[in-house]
């Protein structure tokens, strides 16, 4: 098995960066309506269960913007991250596969989604260490636009089933409640 690591500076000290090469080593950091365990297993995404870990991206901050087109949504505000110094968005790292074609479709990576995501590479921190990690952004920084309670319930269900504390709870309803409605 591969290894390796090397010394990465963060606000808080130096942290060691580690990643193993073998079956489920690829890292994804998920934070918004992916925290849904059943909606990454409804999207084909394999993980070991064994390593599903909190985490946090420091950093950034957690946002809303776009518009939802699942009809359900009816047109809310998708979860996104800022970079904003200082501040912290709570997530999991699911150790993947690697095989993360149907969740890039789901996320809008392809055509015909010119306004959906794309994969970027984030560190994140488990407990003392800092791993380097996949997550999704949105392509382009839209307006902020408040989410769609049903959208907004599903990431919230999945951070409680987590374990993630009632204080994060209250930072993502606070996100929303500050995504102000589209003109």
């Amino acid at each position: 098995m591969e290894t390796f690591s090397w010394p990465l500076r963060l606000a808080q000290g130096e942290l060691t960066v580690t990643a193993a090469r073998k079956g489920f080593d690829i890292p994804l950091f998920a934070y918004g309506s992916s925290l849904c365990v059943d909606q990454m297993e409804e999207r084909n995404v394999r993980w070991d269960a064994k390593r599903l870990e909190n985490a946090a991206l420091e950093n950034y901050r957690l946002s809303f913007r776009g518009r939802s087109e699942r009809r359900e949504y009816q047109g809310g505000g998708l979860a996104d991250l800022d970079a904003e110094p200082g501040s912290k968005v709570l997530g999991v790292v699911y150790w993947t596969d690697g095989d993360l074609e149907d969740l890039d479709r789901a996320e809008g990576v392809f055509a015909p989604h010119p306004r959906g995501c794309c994969r970027i590479q984030v560190a994140v921190r488990v407990g003392t260490r800092a791993i380097p990690a996949q997550t999704y952004v949105r392509k382009h920084k839209d307006p902020p636009n408040p989410p769609h309670e049903l959208y907004l319930r599903k990431i919230i269900e999945g951070a409680r089933h987590l374990g993630f504390s009632e204080d994060w709870i209250h930072e993502i309803l606070d996100a929303a409640r500050g995504a102000t409605p589209r003109a």
